[in-house]
């Protein structure tokens, strides 16, 4: 199981739209600073709010291209036929490729939120920039890059999976070297400058995007790409409004009352309005919606496990 694991978060990260969406939502929220000069009444809200949007937004399309490269087009390709005739169990190998893809995305949720950590404090003074966190953050993927073109040139090793590990450091230096700096570039204690009430905001979305990964799986078990990207995409919207469509007809309606139930209410993992006005969100909040998370998520994933080992596998 470790090894199918681990072969699939490589292969996965081997894929060029992994590196380009990663490095696509780093760069789009480092510059969000950069040609955003409101604020609506509060420094970095803005950026804050469109920093975790794209985090959401870009991780839905990796979960879900993930997913189906892992299992649909193995699927159809014949490829897991070559694995499954050897003494493999099924529910082991779909939960191997489900915890393979997991690795993948929690690499991905580490460097977005320290990219969205980085760039609201490059607004935290009003109508000033700090260059010292912009610069290293745009930098870091650049860095990244360079390093994999000039390995793969020397020793012809895979240029997108280096590409994608060094950006994963070259982000994490870039964070520390930053917290160690404050507006004019002195040497300051760690992190002073950094808002970390985004910790708890960041895992409720990391949550939401394993949730919405257990979904894409199920799916992909059935479906290819197109179909399994447009249902994942539909159940987000319908479960953003959720309250909305079922929620007030819940108590009197049977049918809302079901759908309220099944479709998952993904506001209970945006709750960036609560960091407003110097607010933050509670840990409270944070371990209620992570069993939520973990309840839905092991459903969906039996699910998942019963309709692979009931399928046609050629």
């Amino acid at each position: 199981m470790i090894a199918i694991a681990w072969l699939t978060a490589l292969e996965t990260v081997r894929q060029p739209i992994c590196l380009i969406l990663t490095t696509s939502a780093i760069l789009f929220i480092g510059v969000l600073p950069l040609v955003v000069n409101y604020t609506f009444g509060e420094t970095g809200k803005v950026i804050r709010d469109s920093g975790l949007a794209v985090f959401l937004l870009m991780g839905v399309l990796l979960s879900t291209y993930a997913a189906c490269l892992s299992i649909a087009r193995e699927m159809k390709s014949g490829t897991i036929s070559a694995v499954l005739s050897k003494p493999v169990d099924r529910t082991l190998f779909l939960l191997a490729k489900f915890a393979g893809i997991t690795g993948i995305i929690l690499l991905y949720c580490l460097l977005v939120a320290m990219a969205v950590i980085m760039s609201e404090r490059t607004v935290s003074e009003l109508y000033e920039i700090d260059f010292y966190s912009a610069g290293s953050l745009l930098m870091a993927p650049f860095a990244a890059y360079l390093i994999a073109a000039l390995i793969n040139y020397f020793s012809d090793r895979n240029f997108v999976s280096n590409a994608f590990a060094l950006q994963v450091i070259c982000v994490m230096l870039a964070f520390v070297w930053t917290g160690f700096m404050d507006r004019t570039g002195a040497m300051q204690a760690f992190g002073l400058l950094y808002n970390w009430k985004l910790i708890p905001a960041a895992m409720l979305l990391t949550m939401a995007l394993l949730t919405l990964l257990a979904i894409a799986v199920t799916l992909a078990t059935r479906l290819d790409a197109v179909p399994t990207l447009v249902i994942c995409s539909v159940v987000l919207i319908v479960g953003l409004l959720s309250d909305y469509f079922f929620g007030r007809h819940a108590e009197t309606s049977w049918w809302a009352e079901i759908c309220y139930a099944v479709v998952p209410n993904w506001q209970h993992f945006w709750v960036v309005d609560g960091l407003t006005g110097g607010g933050e969100i509670q840990w409270s909040v944070v371990w209620a919606t992570g069993r939520y998370a973990l309840l839905y998520t092991t459903g969906v994933l039996c699910l998942a496990v019963s309709l692979f080992n009931f399928s046609e596998i050629k």
